[in-house]
């Protein structure tokens, strides 16, 4: 089976207007819809328009939520223990 690219011409010509503009943009959408498919087109259109690696900063929320989640739950242990060694 070949895999099949479709190029979201229509989204990238509706955000165009807002790159290289002092704003965050954010995607937002139902899961599994090809939200992070579409900002690697972004990224890609962004390099062939000549933006330099270091200009894109990419962050997958879903990571993101684990690690604060992660780090949230360290928290609580850190004060838990503290709580049970000054009885």
């Amino acid at each position: 089976m070949e895999n099949f690219v479709y190029t979201r011409k229509y989204h990238l010509k509706k955000i165009a207007p807002f790159m290289n503009k002092p704003v965050i943009k954010v995607i937002t959408g139902m899961r599994r819809v090809g939200k992070s498919y579409f900002i690697r087109q972004l990224i890609d259109k962004l390099k062939n328009d000549g933006t330099v690696d270091e200009q894109i900063i990419y962050i997958n929320t879903k990571y993101l939520l684990e690690s604060m989640t992660i780090m949230k739950s360290i928290s609580s242990q850190k004060k838990r223990r503290k709580r049970s060694i000054f009885k």
